[in-house]
């Protein structure tokens, strides 16, 4: 029991060093990776809760019991905005999806902020309860399989679409580890002599599925270094002639604000700063992250702020402020806009006000 113990807990801390790898990643930074970290940190911090109940040393941590009764509710829905920004970038979140994740919690709210003392005599009954949804008392396991039903649904359509980096295996592992969870959750409601027995498998099943998304979340990393690398993989262009290349880059379109001109185009800009197309594309990609379109929006947004800030509230036009960024029409504007900060150009100036 103490080598599973162990085990459990170092599982945990590799879950929540890899959550911290993802969200910190300097090689891309993106939603779905956000999301796959909180997944993670979750079911580490669950992990943490199985290993000390299911060895007979939940008096370490008593506060963390019914954490993953609780959380395995928050799991789903994390997994299946995952996929959905892995799908198309727009995974946009929906108070709807955590209705069943508050009502535990406020139907909770009592165990959770009892003393340790308190959460250890009543660390069995916390598996047990039943949830009173207005006049039906749903046993607790049934409205987990009931959400695991829905979302893995919903994740399963999305993942037949989706051609994303990785999907397909962290949907496979999702399955998986599902599976087992509402068997146990299931088992430890009706047969609750079963605790001990079925929490252990519970435990081995949870340290296995966080060393399986740790693997796939460096993988992931890994393809999307390797996708830069390979596709440069002959060229001769070092990294300092690479910023130096950036360096002229910017001085140039900064030069009389040329990035507000809305015909600029990535030839014309390497002939004018005298490089070759191709090593302006491999700087830009290498050292900004991002396409030659990306940054010169980036450079536009960046501007089209100051020109809000500069203008009263109620007589922008963003019309104007758009053409003046450099964009074509309002709407490339607010898409770029929207893109770069999380709002709609209108959103930002209300912000302001």
């Amino acid at each position: 029991m103490i080598a599973l113990l162990f085990i459990g807990l170092f599982a945990a801390g590799q879950g929540l060093f890899q959550a911290f790898l993802l969200n910190s990643s300097r090689i891309q930074k993106s939603k779905d990776q956000t999301l796959l970290s909180l997944i993670l940190i979750f079911l580490s911090l669950s992990v943490i809760e199985y290993a000390m109940i299911w060895t007979g040393n939940v008096s370490w941590t008593p506060h963390l019991i019914g954490f993953s009764t609780i959380a395995q509710f928050l799991f789903l829905p994390l997994a299946y905005f995952f996929f959905l920004e892995n799908k198309n970038g727009k995974a946009h979140f929906h108070p709807i999806h955590f209705i069943l994740f508050f009502i535990v919690v406020f139907q909770f709210q009592e165990f959770i902020f009892q003393s340790g003392v308190d959460k250890l005599a009543a660390a069995s009954s916390v598996y047990v309860q039943d949830m009173a949804l207005g006049l039906i008392d749903l046993p607790i396991c049934l409205a987990f399989i009931i959400q695991s039903g829905v979302y893995l649904f919903l994740i399963a359509r999305i993942k037949n679409k989706n051609e994303g980096i990785l999907s397909k295996s962290i949907f496979r592992l999702l399955i998986g580890y599902y599976c087992i969870h509402i068997a146990h959750t299931t088992l430890i409601y009706f047969y609750p002599s079963s605790l001990q027995y079925v929490g252990i498998a519970i435990l081995i099943m949870s340290i296995g599925a966080i060393y399986m998304i740790s693997f796939l979340g460096y993988k992931r990393i890994d393809i999307i270094k390797e996708e830069t690398t390979v596709k440069y993989l002959h060229s001769n262009l070092d990294k300092a002639q690479a910023m130096k290349i950036i360096s002229k880059l910017n001085l140039y379109l900064q030069e009389e604000l040329y990035f507000t001109n809305a015909d600029i185009r990535m030839s014309q800009v390497a002939t004018d700063i005298q490089v070759s197309k191709k090593h302006l594309s491999q700087s830009i990609n290498q050292e900004l992250s991002c396409s030659f379109r990306e940054h010169l929006n980036n450079l536009r947004i960046n501007y089209a702020k100051k020109l809000i800030q500069q203008e009263k509230t109620d007589r922008i036009s963003l019309k104007e402020i758009a053409f003046d960024s450099g964009f074509n029409n309002k709407t490339s504007f607010a898409n770029a806009f929207k893109k770069s900060d999380q709002m709609t150009p209108s959103q930002y100036i209300k912000q302001l006000s």
